[in-house]
């Protein structure tokens, strides 16, 4: 798996909005893992197939206003609660 370039401080962040975090959560998706993931639900959700490290990684650099994006995928839900997880 290619290592995801992320802005490296808050100034490069302001053009993280939900199109963008969209596209890059879909260009950083893993169909093998996407499958792996689904398996372990037994109704899966909607997901892309985004590692969580990736998540992790980008949910440092998103903004706050971010959360009150209404979230279509497992992994965009999970970003959101990375993020108020990092508001401390």
């Amino acid at each position: 798996m290619p290592d995801k370039k992320l802005p490296e401080n808050n100034k490069e962040t302001s053009f993280l909005d939900e199109k963008s975090i969209r596209r890059f959560l879909e260009k950083s998706s893993d169909e093998n893992y996407k499958k792996f993931a689904a398996s372990l639900f037994k109704n899966p959700p909607k997901m892309l197939g985004v590692r969580l490290p990736v998540l992790r990684k980008l949910a440092k650099n998103i903004p706050c206003s971010y959360l009150s994006y209404i979230p279509e995928f497992m992994e965009e839900t999970m970003l959101q609660g990375m993020v108020i997880g990092n508001l401390r």
